[in-house]
């Protein structure tokens, strides 16, 4: 996706999309997440922060988190506004699809954050301090 399709999505739908290229007939459409889906998000990780689970366990509740909050379309299949349908549907699906969303879906945001020049607008707020020089 070029930049110029990328900022063009963000300023008409406030998100960008990404088809992700899988062989055969599924169609599964992901979405950079929005500041209320990064909220919701990370409460859910905090919880389970505490939770008593291995690793594993922790990262494929984010995965799934994550793709719940993104996940535009599987096919015929559009999840409704709250999570928790989305949610339900992948649990039924492969954990190898989830991890796929889950990188299609991390690196849209690396090509937004590209397309947006996220990195000089941080050089412009966030200057890197020089060194003091040393006092003779």
């Amino acid at each position: 996706m070029d930049n110029s399709k990328i900022l063009e999505e963000l300023f008409e739908n406030d998100f960008a999309t990404r088809e992700l290229n899988l062989p055969g007939t599924i169609k599964i459409i992901v979405r950079t997440i929005d500041v209320e889906s990064q909220e919701s998000l990370e409460e859910a990780l905090a919880n389970l922060r505490d939770a008593d689970i291995t690793n594993r366990q922790f990262l494929q509740a984010y995965a799934l988190e994550l793709a719940a909050r993104t996940l535009v379309s599987w096919g015929k299949f559009k999840p409704k506004e709250d999570v928790e349908s989305a949610k339900e549907f992948l649990r039924k699906k492969s954990v190898n699809f989830i991890d796929k969303i889950v990188k299609e879906q991390t690196q849209l945001e690396k090509d937004v954050r590209a397309a947006l020049n996220i990195e000089d607008i941080d050089k412009t707020f966030f200057p890197e301090e020089k060194a003091p020089q040393e006092q003779h």
